[in-house]
């Protein structure tokens, strides 16, 4: 599940580094993360704007996930 990034700032809970999600040309929307952080931006497509059934979306964020983690690594 996606979280507003609001959640985790409200719970006091510090990153290190941040990675956004949002593709490059929707980059000006992407969230601020409060707190002292690095924010690092790769071009990936943001779930939040997946379409298509439920199954299909939770498919197509795993996938998404699966990049980042292959990006990350």
């Amino acid at each position: 599940k996606t979280k507003d990034v609001f959640e985790f700032f409200k719970k006091g809970v510090l990153f290190h580094y941040v990675v956004t999600v949002c593709d490059e040309t929707q980059a000006e929307r992407c969230p601020i993360f409060p707190g002292q952080t690095q924010r690092v931006h790769c071009s990936f497509p943001d779930p939040a704007a997946l379409t298509g059934s439920n199954e299909e979306r939770i498919e197509k964020t795993r996938v998404i996930r699966d990049q980042i983690k292959a990006w990350l690594e």
